[in-house]
């Protein structure tokens, strides 16, 4: 889709004839100017072709038609298809009239075959179909249509469940160009199926940028802390832990990329939280074990070189326990988001969870024999990353207590606890917090807006807003009826029919009167227009009065443009409204595949409904005519959408009005679609999946706190504060 909006011209005042020459204000973006730019930005759009495999491919190849083969235009809904997309049309003037009351009288009679009264040219597009006002139009108030502020070009392209590879690789030239576009007279957006992905697979390229940095910063950070920060500078080189900084943070990358080898090898597909959150998550959990395994050693340090495998056995012997029940906990907890129906948070959870254990594990190992050989380097006056070079007396000053721990226990902690008041108004203070954040918790907006996952830069920024601002009507909608029994089967009667349709003669609880009636209440149900229904359509299209549904006399079907051969009439008038029984299927196909004509029957299903019904044949496929239907849609609108929270009530709306509609008719599923509700389904859900997990994961962590892992035999029990709960 692209978004036209007028680059700084001004409204217009022109008398409209069929207003009795009353003054009309006409938007900035309808003045001829405007319209000349998006007529040739569209003309060369429409020409646009991309290489595949040594393919040309051209828009015609992968575009919708919905008269093809009779009529092999593609069917871009754009306002000028009022004009036909020619300059020429865009350019007549009669006697007090031009393209302005061209465009007035088609933005109402858009279906008109010929504007008679002003140019003489019809409204209907070039493919055949009409440019239907709110879908060509955005900006615009109520009804007045000419202030609009801009126009929508749209061009569907044929989407496959297989192969789109064509289709693909003539949208990425589309988004091309348009990135390159520029006029002066004219501001476009833009996007395309393929541009949200594109946009976040792009950005992810440059997060990894971030990812870099974040992991040298916090390489630098571990590097600097894990020592003792001394007044003397050789003390410094020799207490500094370069070396066990790095190796903690490679063994933090070692663990999320063994997480991604396993699960990858299992089949499990990595999304993109997966590759950009868990790097960060890791680390941020790895790195405590590093810092409690480091200060466990400061407390209690190995007395000589000789000593040190001895002493970090008895530390990790003491510490150990409560490392291991802390990844545990943390392990299942990751674990526990597998609970969740939806994917993408239990692939989530089970590479964190795996990346977690496998970190706990390498720490247990490797990061200890690496810590083992750093101390070693230490007690033997060594610089760290400097190995050759040391200082046996810098070494011996080193074990005096660190600036940070000398200002903390000096200072900060007899301030904090020199005075019950001050205590009490810290708890005081974190427990208004605590409340306050609980009572705020239902603020909390469920949903995710697209803008939010695109970067700040990104073209589609801009489109966003404009369709947010500018759209008059929101995305299609379909009711899917699934047969769930013999109903189709038994649809040619009446009954069945009454249950569905929505003429006069349907019944007035019918599935889509009840449809039609939410489209009238459009502010809570979201649903904008009535159903297109295909079999109101049908047997309109079988009224022989409309001469649409003729036989040869052989019985095959005769199209309504064959006005040479001898045809009759698919029915009698006395077979009243409705085809009988026996006929129903019998013409429906031919209905199906007839295409509308303006001048002999406007009524044929080709254009709106081809792929509306699928059909159940006999024992052979080839059978002449189906004997049921399986499934069915009818298509409808919701209304315009603009924040996740109105396409999580959308979605939630059209779930209620298909259970409403299911029990309208018998053994029958009716379920709806949008393009949309795929990626909104996982709000529906998501504050009953956090209560159900919130409890055993409190289970786990309150089970990690009130049963910490008891002392070894044979430890020191004046050696309490090493435990993990000290560095807390």
């Amino acid at each position: 889709m692209v978004v036209i909006k007028a680059n700084g011209q001004e409204p217009e005042e022109y008398e409209v004839a069929a207003q009795r020459f009353e003054k009309v204000k006409f938007g900035a973006v309808l003045t001829k100017e405007v319209l000349t730019e998006a007529m040739a930005l569209q003309n060369i759009l429409v020409n646009i072709t991309a290489e595949v495999n040594g393919q040309t491919v051209t828009l015609e190849d992968v575009c919708y038609k919905p008269l093809a083969p009779d009529n092999n235009n593609c069917a871009i809904m754009s306002p000028l298809q009022w004009f036909q997309n020619t300059q020429e049309n865009l350019d007549i003037e009669r006697v007090n009239k031009n393209y302005r009351d061209h465009m007035y009288y088609c933005a109402r009679n858009y279906l008109s075959p010929i504007d008679a009264a002003n140019t003489g040219i019809p409204c209907l597009g070039v493919f055949g179909g009409p440019a239907i006002t709110n879908l060509v139009y955005g900006g615009y108030d109520g009804e007045n249509f000419e202030s609009a502020q801009s126009i929508l070009v749209t061009i569907p392209l044929n989407n496959h469940l297989s192969n789109n590879t064509l289709a693909l690789a003539w949208e990425k030239e589309f988004l091309n160009y348009m990135k390159e576009y520029s006029n002066d007279k004219i501001k476009v957006s833009f996007s395309a199926e393929r541009a949200i992905e594109d946009e976040i697979s792009e950005s992810s390229f440059q997060d990894l940028y971030t990812v870099a940095i974040s992991y040298v910063l916090m390489f630098l950070y571990v590097s600097l802390t894990l020592g003792k920060l001394q007044l003397a500078c050789s003390s410094n080189m020799i207490q500094a832990k370069s070396v066990v900084g790095l190796a903690g943070v490679v063994i933090v990358l070692c663990s999320v990329a063994c997480s991604l080898g396993i699960f990858s090898f299992l089949g499990w597909e990595a999304t993109l939280i997966v590759i950009e959150v868990v790097p960060f998550l890791v680390l941020a959990v790895g790195v405590d074990n590093i810092y409690i395994l480091v200060q466990a050693l400061q407390k209690d340090p190995p007395k000589s070189v000789s000593n040190v495998p001895q002493q970090i056995s008895i530390v990790f012997g003491r510490i150990g326990p409560s490392m291991l029940l802390s990844a545990c906990c943390e392990t299942v907890a990751f674990s526990l988001g597998a609970l969740s129906s939806m994917p993408a948070v239990k692939n989530f959870s089970l590479y964190a969870a795996l990346a977690v254990f496998i970190n706990f594990l390498l720490q247990c190992t490797a990061f200890l024999s690496i810590l083992t050989w750093d101390l070693t380097r230490q007690l033997s006056g060594r610089y760290d990353c400097f190995c050759c070079l040391g200082d046996k007396e810098a070494e011996n000053k080193s074990n005096r207590k660190g600036v940070v721990a000398v200002v903390i226990e000096k200072y900060w902690a007899p301030a904090l606890f020199s005075s019950k008041c001050l205590r009490g108004a810290v708890v005081a203070f974190f427990f208004f917090i605590a409340c306050a954040s609980i009572g705020m918790m239902n603020r909390i907006e469920i949903g995710l807006d697209q803008t939010v996952a695109l970067p700040h830069y990104s073209y589609l920024q801009d489109y966003y807003r404009d369709i947010f601002s500018q759209l008059r009507v929101g995305p299609p909608v379909y009711f899917v009826f699934h047969n769930k029994g013999d109903t189709w089967q038994r649809f040619p009667k009446r009954e069945a029919q009454d249950e569905i349709c929505m003429g006069r003669s349907c019944n007035s609880t019918s599935a889509l009167n009840y449809l039609k009636r939410q489209s009238q209440i459009s502010n809570y149900s979201t649903i904008a227009t009535a159903p297109n229904s295909w079999l109101d359509d049908y047997f309109s299209w079988l009224d022989p009065t409309f001469e649409c549904c003729r036989i040869y006399f052989n019985g095959t079907f005769c199209p309504s443009t064959d006005r040479t051969s001898t045809c009759y009439p698919c029915l009698k008038k006395s077979d009243g409204e409705r085809p009988p029984s026996h006929l129903f299927f019998q013409h429906l196909p031919s209905f199906l595949n007839d295409n509308p004509n303006a001048e002999y029957c406007s009524k044929g299903g080709h254009a709106l409904y081809a792929d509306a019904v699928e059909f159940a044949y006999g024992r052979m496929r080839s059978s002449e005519h189906p004997v049921a239907i399986q499934s069915a849609y009818f298509q409808s609108y919701h209304t315009p959408l603009h924040k996740s929270e109105d396409f999580i009530t959308a979605y939630k709306r059209a779930l209620d009005i298909a259970e409403e509609m299911s029990s309208q008719v018998t053994n029958m599923t009716v379920y709806p679609y949008s393009v949309f509700y795929l990626f909104y389904e996982q709000y529906l859900t998501i504050s009953d999946e956090t209560i159900v997990n919130l409890p055993p994961l409190h289970h786990v962590c309150l089970h990690h706190v009130l049963h910490p892992p008891r002392l070894q035999p044979g430890t020191r029990p004046d050696h309490h504060h090493n435990s993990r709960y000290d560095h807390g």
